[in-house]
């Protein structure tokens, strides 16, 4: 409805983040296993270079961390922060 797309906007600018932005952190749950670059691109639909980007604006608001993988140190994992946690909340 129109009244929820208005809420919605309301809180992303209240954010200060982007529908694309808002999507990755949506897609980073706070009690599941942080999901590889490569996943997120999976998820979103993008390209890795786009999820790339993305996370670096995520993490230069100290939103996420990118943290090597403990099954793969070659993969980077996207990493919720307590501040990321509580904006996606």
């Amino acid at each position: 409805s129109d009244s929820t797309f208005k809420a919605v906007t309301g809180v992303l600018r209240e954010l200060d983040l982007s529908e694309p932005l808002a999507n990755l952190l949506w897609h980073l749950g706070p009690d599941a296993p942080p999901p590889t670059m490569s996943d997120v691109a999976g998820m979103m639909y993008c390209d890795p270079s786009t999820v790339t980007f993305l996370v670096g604006r995520l993490e230069a608001r100290g939103l996420v961390v990118r943290r090597a993988s403990e099954r793969d140190r070659r993969a980077k994992v996207v990493v919720l922060t307590e501040h990321g946690a509580a904006a996606r909340g």
